[in-house]
């Protein structure tokens, strides 16, 4: 009967874990990028479409000294594209920080047909190993607010 057990649970474990449910314990597992100690990487969300002509994106960058978290942003329209406000945090090792200097309120403008990112230093720590991801958050009037995560990236 033990035996029964055994393989009855063997076959459970080995079900979820070929389906993906299965927890992990190890956080380089679920990270998207792995970034090697002194190498340099980086990880971005999809992008998010406000309007057909205005996206966005959120990334998480790393070389051999710091970790830094943006936003980066496209404006295919003809016009200045000018963001309520705009807010960069950061997630690490699942826990969420504050980055108080990366707010915005209507003081980002992308030119048109054009990109521009949020400057690095504004939301910028030293780097130490663990799982980071950027937090940030675009508001366009009432029209559209969005926050994104990006993908994990584990800093060796």
């Amino acid at each position: 009967m033990k035996s029964l057990r055994r393989v009855a649970s063997t076959l459970v474990a080995t079900s979820l874990a070929i389906a993906g449910l299965a927890g992990s314990s190890s956080a380089a597992s679920t990270a998207s990028v792995v970034v090697p100690p002194g190498q340099a990487g980086h990880t971005c969300s999809g992008y998010h479409h406000v309007t057909p002509q205005h996206y966005w994106q959120t990334c998480t960058w790393a070389d051999h000294q710091y970790v830094w978290f943006t936003v980066n942003f496209g404006n295919t329209d003809t016009l200045w594209w000018r963001p309520s406000w705009t807010q960069v945090d950061y997630i690490k090792s699942g826990v969420k920080k504050d980055c108080g200097a990366a707010r915005w309120e209507g003081e980002i403008e992308i030119q048109p047909n054009s990109v521009m990112s949020t400057p690095r230093l504004a939301c910028v720590i030293t780097r130490v190993p663990g799982a980071y991801a950027s937090r940030s958050e675009v508001h366009q009037d009432t029209f559209d607010y969005t926050a994104m995560n990006s993908p994990t990236l584990q800093v060796q």
